[in-house]
């Protein structure tokens, strides 16, 4: 039998077989799912991505199968404040199970944040867009929506629920497939990767809530609660402090009145090899002092983790805001969160945390 006439006859065995099933021979087919989107042209977000984005899966999830996802398209994040960002989503069949974030902090330097951040409303309004009513990602009022036509969905929200309707339109911008997908690189590894996570639970009691802005207390509150001192909550660090904002000596003063020692610095920051040296050795989080780069505003972040597979340097990195952790550029010390804004870590640190009585 010649190949063609064996492949009609798979074909229309496959058809049959699926039929009898009551399931759509689409079902089979990737390509029946559309995320129609503006994007804008940045070759150097496209080149990040596609030589970055398989250590971050790999990092991110030790026991994934990184060969059966794939990167969609880059689509344009519209921020009128903040540094310019494209957001991939990462594909497992039909079903977006990952994003990767891609800021552009300067001419030359690219950096990113790797997440389930954003992966549920994606799936939900997936099918809402069309190449006439393609898909805008805007951020406003420190939030970040996903519009389509005048309904804005908030990509942290609830899935599928519409959190404001009101016309939006992109000017200047192309409309791509964002399921349409880009080859990346899968380069042969130099040496067995090195990756180590401290074990980091995230409880509701502490997730800083909206509109507050005690992020030191939830830092430092959850770091204790995962070293096993879970009677010193957020909230007495707060009576402490007695500030929204608090520099490293205040809670630096805090942990000495409640028996415990660390190394601080109220400003810089850690080098990678410090920093995994300090979680690996001494199984130290590191609380690190981060600036907001359009605000000024200092923000906390903890740091749970590394992961060097000699060619990206990434922490796991939680932002007390977030329900998640997420994976970040080491190396250019940028830290983006949930609602799009991006932070400098040059404020200071504190790790090496030890109760002493």
């Amino acid at each position: 039998m010649k190949k063609s006439n064996l492949r009609r006859t798979v074909a229309t065995l496959l058809a049959v077989i699926v039929s009898l099933m009551g399931l759509p021979i689409t079902a089979f087919a990737e390509n029946g799912v559309a995320l129609y989107a503006y994007t804008g042209i940045d070759e150097g977000a496209q080149e990040y991505a596609t030589e970055k984005v398989n250590s971050f899966m790999v990092a991110y999830d030790s026991f994934v199968d990184s060969s059966n996802l794939t990167l969609g398209k880059g689509i344009k994040i519209v921020d009128p404040v903040d540094v310019e960002k494209f957001l991939y989503p990462i594909w497992d069949g039909n079903a977006i199970v990952a994003t990767l974030t891609v800021a552009k902090a300067d001419e030359e330097t690219y950096t990113g944040k790797y997440s389930t951040a954003y992966a549920e409303q994606l799936n939900a309004i997936v099918g809402l867009t069309t190449k006439s009513s393609p898909l805008s990602v805007v951020v406003k009022d420190e939030e970040i929506y996903g519009v389509i036509g005048n309904k804005w969905f908030d990509l942290n929200g609830t899935p599928g629920s519409c959190s404001i309707e009101e016309d939006y339109i992109l000017e200047e911008s192309s409309v791509i497939n964002a399921r349409e997908t880009i080859n990346y690189q899968v380069l042969p590894q130099p040496r067995i990767p090195t990756t180590f996570y401290l074990p980091f639970v995230i409880t509701s009691a502490y997730i800083q809530p909206p509109n507050m802005a005690y992020c030191y207390s939830f830092a430092m509150g959850n770091i204790l609660y995962n070293m096993g001192y879970r009677d010193i909550t957020p909230s007495k660090l707060q009576e402490y402090v007695q500030a929204e904002g608090a520099t490293e000596y205040q809670v630096v003063g805090f942990l000495s009145a409640n028996g415990f020692t660390c190394q601080y610095s109220e400003s810089g920051y850690l080098p990678f090899y410090e920093s995994a040296s300090m979680i690996y050795n001494n199984g130290s989080y590191i609380y690190a002092d981060v600036t907001n780069m359009t605000s000024g505003k200092a923000h906390a972040y903890v740091i749970a983790g590394y992961s060097d597979d000699g060619y990206s340097q990434l922490y796991l990195a939680w932002n007390p805001s977030e329900e998640h952790t997420s994976m970040v550029n080491a190396d250019s010390r940028l830290f983006i969160t949930d609602s799009s804004r991006t932070y400098y870590w040059d404020n200071g640190f504190i790790c090496n945390i030890r109760k002493v009585y």
